[in-house]
């Protein structure tokens, strides 16, 4: 973004703004802004333990040991969904406490019984269906996939 708001010459001065912004603050600061812009509480941001915490929280468990080969995403937002972590119509209420941590990719190699990540739920019935439906969106294979890249090209 900074590329291509003319704030820098190349991708490399990009992320050295970028890193700058985050390792002065500013972009902290910036984040408070958006928060409290939005009407939101600006202290959740220095202080996360005030954000609604999920009744249920359970490490998820990869059954056996491999390679990450594929990860479907768009099952995996339909799991939180699913969980109350989005609208399935428009009238739906969003549970803010509710969501998915789940922070492997595609290559990343797995032990048997690893943890790949982290359902946080406020319905234990919803838990069990997010369970289901996130190991059925991850493929572990006992082929060596190589991981995918963080991006794929510069749109000029």
């Amino acid at each position: 973004m900074l590329l291509l708001g003319g704030k820098a010459d190349s991708l490399e001065e990009a992320e050295e703004l970028a890193i700058g912004a985050r390792e002065d603050g500013r972009a902290l600061q910036k984040f408070r802004d958006i928060v409290r812009a939005q009407g939101g509480n600006t202290a959740q941001v220095d202080d996360p333990d005030l954000l609604p915490q999920a009744q249920y929280i359970e490490q998820i468990r990869v059954q056996r040991g491999g390679t990450v080969a594929a990860i479907v995403t768009s099952e995996i937002g339909w799991a939180c969904v699913h969980l109350g972590g989005g609208r399935l119509v428009k009238s739906d209420i969003i549970d803010h406490a509710v969501g998915l941590v789940l922070p492997i990719k595609v290559g990343d190699l797995v032990e048997d019984g690893a943890v790949i990540g982290t359902i946080h739920a406020n319905d234990r019935s919803k838990l069990v269906q997010a369970r289901k439906e996130i190991m059925a969106a991850i493929t572990i294979s006992d082929t060596m996939v190589e991981r995918l890249p963080s991006f794929y090209g510069v749109v000029q």
